[in-house]
């Protein structure tokens, strides 16, 4: 082989060489920018999941504030439920009440017609009583005037 091909292959391949480096220098600081770019999102990550477990947490805090929460509604949900137990109670007494206050009105109503009809009574007894008072005091003085009419006759007699 000749001696000038052998350098122009050297040199060829020294020229290949350079470029393989200079491209291998380029790669290598895209790697190098590459690898910086992983270390921020890794921390970006890390971030995130340390929003996320603070999401957990409060997550969490949330579903015990809903259990505590429904406890309460279950709490107030038994208490209206007493709170209509004790209406409908109250509204059978008050169904009864009213009957027995109807009863009642019916009553007062019957003793003030059987009052009007005793104060009618009444009234004729003393209207009787009454005539037979003045025929009473009547009898008395016709009694009183025949007793002096007695008494003078006998006056009279024994003359």
């Amino acid at each position: 082989m000749n001696a000038g091909k052998m350098e122009e292959m050297l040199s060829n391949l020294v020229t290949i060489v350079g470029g393989m480096n200079e491209t291998l220098q380029g790669v290598q600081g895209e790697v190098q920018g590459l690898k910086g770019e992983v270390q921020g999102l890794k921390g970006e990550v890390q971030g995130v999941q340390g929003e996320v477990q603070g999401l957990k947490g409060e997550v969490q805090g949330l579903k015990a504030e809903v259990k505590g929460v429904q406890e309460e509604v279950q709490g107030l949900k038994g208490e209206v439920q007493s709170i209509k137990e004790e209406i409908q109670v109250v509204k059978t007494e008050q169904l009864s009440m009213s009957k027995k206050l109807q009863i009642i009105v019916e009553d007062q109503a019957a003793v003030r017609e059987n009052q009007t009809i005793m104060d009618g009574k009444l009234t004729k007894v003393i209207n009787k009583l009454t005539d037979i008072q003045a025929d009473q005091d009547l009898i008395w003085k016709k009694s009183v005037q025949n007793e002096r009419d007695l008494g003078k006759l006998k006056m009279h007699l024994q003359l």
